[in-house]
């Protein structure tokens, strides 16, 4: 069975993954504060790090692991990949998503994009929709699934947090590799977060902020 997600837990992973990666300080960032003596010293320094850095940059040395999320990210400039993530996906009707994902139509009605126009299931499992506009893909899971996908940062490519959506967000700006226990494929811009118990995942070529004000609509 999988471990409640209770605040504690939240924190201490929150925390654990501070120490791999430079936390900016832009004013919109909310990490939960302590609840315990001994841990604003981690938080201070986290903050002290995102003065300087601005973005959430992988350390060189180490890769920066989010496991408890289902994502790590790391860097590795050898990194290259074919195909997309829409690859390999069994296509299924879109009303029949929305039921078998409990997903809220409504909610997606409102949306910036609106309903999406095919939908289907990746290898990976979950749920993925497909909009034309801006060639743009959401996929779905669970919060607490175990498939855990690798995100190789190439270059100068960056994981920035993302203020005000879900409990966690990260957004990749461009271009970079993502690795599933199934397969390696070329991914675009991606905005990642958790929310309402579950994993989504926004590719778009749209820009950052459309992509942004899209997941905040439909984050419950």
């Amino acid at each position: 069975m999988a471990e409640p997600w209770t605040d504690d837990r939240l924190d201490a992973a929150l925390l654990a993954l501070a120490d791999q990666l430079d936390v900016p300080n832009d004013g919109g960032l909310a990490i939960p504060g302590p609840r315990r003596p001994g841990r604003t010293v981690w938080l201070v320094a986290a903050i002290v790090v995102a003065v300087v850095a601005g973005v959430v940059a992988v350390a060189p040395a180490r890769e920066a692991v989010a496991r408890w999320l289902g994502v790590r990210i790391e860097r590795d400039d050898g990194a290259s990949a074919t195909g997309s993530f829409t690859d390999g996906v069994t296509i299924i009707d879109v009303d029949t998503a929305f039921g078998v994902a409990g997903l809220d139509r409504a909610t997606f009605e409102a949306a910036p994009l609106g309903l999406p126009d095919a939908a289907g299931t990746p290898p990976e499992g979950g749920l993925v929709l497909s909009w034309s506009d801006g060639a743009t893909t959401l996929w779905v899971r669970a919060g607490d699934d175990d498939v855990v996908v690798v995100k190789r940062l190439i270059g100068s490519r960056q994981a920035e947090l993302v203020s005000d959506l879900g409990d966690y967000a990260v957004l990749i700006d461009g271009g970079h590799v993502l690795d599933t226990p199934s397969r390696r494929v070329a991914s675009g811009t991606v905005l990642w977060w958790l929310a309402g118990g579950r994993q989504w995942r926004l590719e778009s070529q749209l820009d950052p902020a459309t992509m942004v004000t899209m997941a905040r609509a439909l984050t419950p």
